[in-house]
């Protein structure tokens, strides 16, 4: 019988380690319980150490703080493929796969695979994206981004709203977005509105109970399509991130924001809600229907308006709250007003919350504005009744 090394892992730490990462190399996720082959079921997989097993020059990671004796443990190993374990034990790739990267690296996976095992059918989210440009840039929204947001957040995406579109609603050729034209806009609800009747088709049958959207289009756009779906079902909003083409998703270290209300008085039956949020909004540039009406200004209470205000989900929750206290407001105060003019510099998930938290059958429409490319004064595109 051999002697045992002081660094080797038990059989049971290497259950352990298969257990955790379900059965997936931690770096190429191949499935490592069957052969690729033959389909056969076969270990094909390999427990690696991160630490190398002896504090010598020639084993991998070898000079690492943690103990010889502790090398043999569940934390100092990893699941891999043949070729990755290899990969990482050749000298030349050392420096490529330090000790610190391949603890993220089996951190993260491990993460993963327990979010995945616990997931349910409750957990089922049908996906909607909504296409589109702003300004003249366009963001991707891939697959695989939106399946790792929704991940993230404790969810799986079903695309099966896709059918054979590449996206749910595709609005990139759509003509006269940049002009923001009349018949852009008219068009472009046109297709907002059949996708999401088809949705809310599904949400009566009890085949859909929430949703998660992923939307890059005009704000007027947006505030339309919020108030489009079914308020029987739970909606979710996902952020793109700023500085990546591909991801999307809330960021969990970013800070809590609230936001306040200010009233300017004036024509009680004309009512006007300037939401300066990602930036500000220029009164100056009000078009000329719009004078003398009462405005709401509602604006982040702790920090400038930017760009990134809205990064936490909890963040959008309290510019909901706020938003809904100003449509109370305004409901009390003016019985007289017949529809809300709205102006607004959003994030996108604020703009489908406007939309969404606005009850339809019980509160005034909304009439959006929105300042054309080039335009010197916000232009009416779109009423939401």
């Amino acid at each position: 019988m051999g002697t045992k090394i002081k660094g080797q892992a038990t059989a049971a730490a290497k259950i352990q380690v298969w257990a955790a990462s379900a059965g997936r190399c931690a770096i190429c996720k191949r499935y490592l319980a069957e052969s690729s082959d033959t389909g056969q079921p076969v270990l094909i997989g390999e427990v690696a150490h991160i630490a190398g097993t002896s504090d010598g020059k020639g084993s991998p990671r070898g000079s690492s703080a943690i103990p010889v004796s502790d090398r043999g443990k569940p934390e100092n190993l990893v699941l891999l493929c043949r070729d990755a374990h290899k990969t990482i034990d050749t000298p030349e790739f050392w420096d490529a796969y330090p000790e610190g990267e391949l603890r993220r690296i089996k951190r993260t996976h491990e993460h993963q695979m327990k979010q995945l095992s616990g997931l349910s059918p409750n957990n089922k989210s049908a996906v909607l994206r909504i296409n589109g440009t702003v300004r003249g840039a366009t963001k991707s929204i891939t697959k695989s981004s939106v399946t790792w947001a929704l991940l993230r957040s404790g969810n799986f995406p079903d695309f099966s709203l896709e059918r054979d579109r590449d996206y749910e609603i595709d609005l990139r050729e759509v003509p006269g977005e940049t002009e923001g034209s009349e018949e852009y806009f008219r068009s472009a609800l046109h297709h907002v509105r059949s996708r999401i009747e088809e949705l809310n088709s599904l949400v009566k049958q009890d085949e859909i109970a929430s949703v998660s959207v992923f939307a890059f289009a005009r704000i007027p756009i947006l505030i339309a399509a919020g108030t489009m779906l079914d308020d029987k079902i739970r909606a979710d909003f996902y952020p793109a991130t700023r500085g990546s083409e591909q991801a999307w998703g809330w960021d969990e270290n970013a800070n809590i924001e609230e936001f306040s209300i200010t009233k300017q008085g004036g024509s009680e039956s004309a009512v006007l809600v300037a939401l300066g949020i990602s930036g500000t909004v220029d009164m100056a540039r009000m078009p000329s229907e719009l004078t003398g009406a009462t405005t709401y200004c509602v604006v982040p209470s702790g920090a400038r308006p930017n760009p990134e205000i809205i990064s936490r989900n909890e963040t959008l929750d309290n510019f909901s709250a706020t938003w809904r206290e100003v449509l109370a407001l305004i409901e009390r105060d003016h019985p007289e007003a017949v529809s809300i003019a709205v102006v607004g510099a959003l994030p996108l998930t604020a703009a489908l919350s406007v939309g969404r938290h606005r009850m339809r059958d019980a509160q005034l429409p909304l009439r959006v504005y929105d300042l054309p490319v080039g335009g010197s004064n916000y232009v009416f595109q779109v009423e939401v009744s």
